[in-house]
């Protein structure tokens, strides 16, 4: 009987690693490509990356695990692409795409360009004045 329950252990074990073995993974993400002109601000960085240089989106779209966000102007329409680098992690730009309001395509960095807040210049405090040191008389 002995001979039996460690057959059946042994079977159930080798079966146990085949399935494994045949059990999907996941690949790692590719790396992402050098940013182009314009999205070095965006690419490799969550969303609040692009909204900061961009603004509001006017269209936040959700399709685990990835995420788009659509910045509409007058001057092009920008879509940047979020995924997990890893599951689980938080979710950053790996790819923009943009087009013309008549629809034909565009450069996404030049877009992303065109369309960034600009923000005023942080105000300069003025430096102390300097008082020159009177010389000791001697």
């Amino acid at each position: 009987m002995d001979m039996f329950l460690t057959s059946r252990r042994g079977a159930a074990l080798a079966a146990l690693a085949f399935v494994a073995a045949c059990a999907p993974t996941t690949p790692p993400p590719a790396p992402l490509p050098p940013p182009s002109p314009g999205l070095e601000r965006i690419t490799g960085q969550p969303a609040a990356a692009a909204t900061t240089m961009l603004g509001a989106p006017t269209l936040d779209r959700s399709e685990p695990p990835g995420r788009m966000l659509q910045f509409a102007r007058t001057q092009c329409v920008l879509d940047v692409y979020y995924y997990p680098p890893t599951p689980g992690a938080v979710p950053v730009a790996r790819y923009a795409e943009a087009r013309k309001p008549d629809g034909k395509p565009t450069d996404a960095g030049a877009c992303a360009q065109a369309i960034a807040v600009v923000a005023p210049p942080a105000p300069v405090a003025p430096a102390p004045a300097v008082t020159p040191k009177a010389k000791p008389r001697s």
